[in-house]
């Protein structure tokens, strides 16, 4: 915000101070001192989403002046995502191996607060997770959305397949996607989504809301509806704003 530098009477002025309003109530001021002290400032601190008023008051060797009136209302939001993104990112298994060799379809319920678009599906790969991995997204109520073959993967490590063309999805919707391991061995942190995973603008739900860290064995590509122990699999949407 800025200002314009008020009278000062003979007597330089050697500050300001800056104060937000929540309504009536004050949060924490931020001081500005220099010879001259600037007209301008960015605060930090605010709440994004949280709207604000602010004042000005002007200091020098005679005192400190009245608050000037409060400016108009703000409300800063956060920045926008910098995507293609995900939920995992370059975030690692506690157990790489879970050592279960049965074929299993795992996933992960996630929603946006944004519309968007869901490119293809990532999943952390044990060096024992062999076979052809089938990654699919799915509505809520199990309807298939996409689907696709995963290709030239590495020995371990995380593994991506982008769907033959993006799913258009819209925030606040829960959406699940999943991948087959028809070999099994597949990675899992035990208890990993019991408080859910936020990483704006996706969200994988808390199992505490809907039963998350999904699974159904099964040796083609199914959508999943069981769960256990809130157990983490490692499945990833790729979303995209455009």
């Amino acid at each position: 915000m800025s200002w314009t530098a008020p009278a000062n009477g003979g007597s330089p002025i050697t500050g300001y101070t800056v104060t937000p309003y929540v309504g009536s109530t004050a949060q924490a001021p931020t001081p500005l001192s220099g010879s001259p002290p600037a007209t301008s400032v960015t605060v930090t601190g605010l709440a994004n989403g949280t709207t604000y008023t602010f004042t000005v008051t002007a200091t020098n060797s005679v005192g400190t002046s009245p608050p000037s009136a409060a400016s108009n209302l703000a409300t800063p939001e956060p920045s926008a995502p910098s995507c293609p993104c995900s939920i995992f990112g370059s975030a690692t298994p506690a157990t790489v191996d879970a050592g279960d060799a049965s074929a299993v379809n795992l996933g992960v319920k996630f929603t946006s607060d944004t519309n968007g678009f869901i490119d293809g599906v990532r999943f952390y790969k044990a060096a024992a997770n062999t076979g052809t991995h089938v990654g699919s997204l799915w509505s809520a109520s199990g309807s298939l959305l996409a689907q696709a073959t995963f290709t030239n993967e590495t020995g371990s490590g995380w593994q991506q397949v982008l769907f033959s063309s993006p799913v258009a999805v819209t925030a606040g919707t829960t959406y699940v996607v999943s991948y087959l391991a028809p070999n099994g061995h597949y990675s899992v942190t035990s208890n990993g989504l019991a408080s859910g995973v936020n990483a704006p603008p996706l969200y994988a739900l808390s199992n505490g809301v809907t039963p998350d860290g999904v699974f159904v064995y099964g040796t083609t590509a199914a959508f999943p509806t069981g769960s256990y122990n809130a157990g983490n699999y490692w499945v990833d949407p790729i979303f995209n704003t455009t």
